[in-house]
């Protein structure tokens, strides 16, 4: 299976720079996943590589630093440049992606309403004490 979770309030703090004091839980899911042979993928609103210029100067770093920590490819960290993940998300074939942002959850819901795709809002609680996968 393919799962995804998100850099900004998901795996680190906020983009704002406020803490994220689930951060640890999250990653410890991450890894759950790679343990058991699944492809993660870090799915991104901030601007890419190409396009390190705008938004914060060079933003990109700190999440394909994170994935080098955490034994994630760096294809697999995906930027959408500001858009919405959710088309990202189908495109790329993620079963479950995790994330802090119910904006981003509402409209995938709408989205992808009866498919296979999950989205975990891990900024309700008890996200956590879901089974992997579910």
């Amino acid at each position: 299976m393919r799962f995804s979770f998100d850099y900004d309030g998901t795996l680190a703090d906020h983009f704002d720079g406020s803490p994220n004091d689930q951060k640890h839980l999250v990653i410890e899911r991450l890894r759950q996943h790679q343990r058991e042979g699944h492809e993660v993928f870090i799915v991104t609103k901030r601007y890419s590589p190409e396009n390190s210029s705008l938004g914060l100067v060079n933003e990109h770093i700190d999440p394909l630093r994170l994935a080098s920590e955490l034994s994630i490819p760096g294809h697999r960290v995906v930027f959408t440049d500001r858009s919405l993940k959710a088309d990202t998300l189908h495109r790329l074939g993620i079963h479950q992606h995790y994330d802090d942002c119910q904006h981003e959850a509402d409209y995938f819901m709408r989205r992808f309403r009866g498919t296979s795709l999950r989205y975990v809002l891990v900024s309700r609680t008890p996200w956590a004490t879901l089974a992997p996968g579910t």
